[in-house]
């Protein structure tokens, strides 16, 4: 009856296991595929999105790797009696997944920062050049304007007041209307 059932548990392990060979082969097809298609530049790769994935799918193998191990070792010394009492393997640590992870990450976003000051000292020049060449048009165009005229004009033009006279009527409490104000 154990035996049977440990049986099933192993063929399902199996199971898996051909489940699994074929994912891998999936996704290294898939790899080749898209490698091709990004060497022939018809596809773009999103670094930010592709390292996302990439640590997914980093943590997540290196976490059944690790329990793979285990599993097999644990079968050649023994059961152990706890999962904390199994056998420590001797796979990489995630530490040092992520001691490279952030190294990489550093590099790219260290390279990120050079060529956008590189993009932002092409734009200070051009917009130097730009101010330089109005600066330029200005200087050619404001001499014609003030020979073509003649003396320089004021920016503002003030008309005197017109000084009137006005007759004022007092009918008592009510206003009366005179050049458009009431009184």
């Amino acid at each position: 009856m154990l035996l049977e059932e440990e049986k099933e548990v192993v063929n399902r392990g199996i199971d898996n296991a051909n489940k699994l060979i074929a994912w891998y082969n999936e996704r290294l097809a898939s790899l080749e595929k898209r490698t091709r298609l990004l060497n022939k530049g018809m596809v773009t790769l999103d670094t930010a999105v592709h390292d996302q994935k990439l640590n997914y799918l980093r943590a997540h193998v290196s976490e059944l790797n690790r329990r793979i191990t285990s599993l097999m070792e644990s079968s050649e010394h023994g059961f152990p009696t706890h999962s904390n009492l199994q056998v420590k393997t001797q796979m990489p640590q995630p530490s040092d997944d992520r001691a490279h992870y952030l190294q990489r990450q550093n590099r790219m976003l260290c390279q990120e920062l050079v060529d956008k000051d590189r993009i932002i000292d092409e734009l200070r020049r051009e917009r130097t050049k730009a101010t330089e060449a109005q600066r330029t048009v200005i200087r050619r165009i404001q001499p014609q304007r003030n020979t073509a005229i003649g003396a320089p004009r004021p920016s503002a033009l003030v008309r005197p007041a017109l000084h009137q006279t006005t007759e004022t009527y007092s009918t008592g409490d009510i206003p009366v209307k005179v050049h458009n104000t009431l009184m």
